[in-house]
C-alpha cells in the first residue's frame, strides 16, 4: 500500500519544483526546456497514487503515461471552446497549448520518475516492481 500522506507531500514538492521550472529564468536551458514536462507527468503518477494507493507503482506509471499521452494528443484538436480554455494559464498547465513530439519522451521519463518515487515511498524492491 502506498502511503497517502507521504505521496501527497511528494506531489506538492513536485508541483512546486515543476512550476518553478516555468517561472525561474535563471535555470539552465536544459532544465527550462525539459524538466517541466517530465515533472508534470511525475505529478500525474503521484496524483493517481493518492487516489488509488493500493495499485502497484508500475500500474500507476503506465496509467500516468496513458494520461500524459492522451493530453498531448488532445492538443491536435483545435475546437474553439478548447482553444479559449487553453488561453487560461491554469488550464494550459493541465491541457498544454500545442502538440510537440518531443514532449512524449519527457512524459516517459517523468512517469519513470514517478514510479521511482512511489517505490522509494513504499520501500519496494526491484523484484516487487515487475508485473
Amino acid at each position: 500500500m502506498i502511503p497517502r500522506g507521504r505521496t501527497l507531500a511528494a506531489l506538492v514538492v513536485v508541483l512546486a519544483v515543476g512550476l518553478a521550472t516555468r517561472r525561474v529564468s535563471a535555470l539552465p536551458d536544459v532544465v527550462e526546456d525539459h524538466a517541466g514536462d517530465a515533472l508534470w507527468a511525475t505529478a500525474v503518477v503521484l496524483g493517481l497514487a493518492v487516489v488509488w494507493p493500493a495499485r502497484r507503482p508500475t500500474e500507476l506509471g503506465l496509467a500516468g503515461f496513458v494520461i500524459a499521452l492522451s493530453v498531448e494528443l488532445s492538443q491536435l484538436w483545435h475546437a474553439s471552446w478548447l482553444e479559449e480554455l487553453r488561453e487560461n494559464d491554469a488550464a494550459a498547465l493541465v491541457l498544454g497549448r500545442g502538440f510537440l513530439w518531443g514532449d512524449i519522451p519527457r512524459y516517459a521519463v517523468g512517469c519513470l520518475l514517478g514510479v521511482a518515487c512511489l517505490s522509494a515511498l513504499t520501500g519496494s524492491t526491484r523484484s516487487r516492481l515487475q508485473p
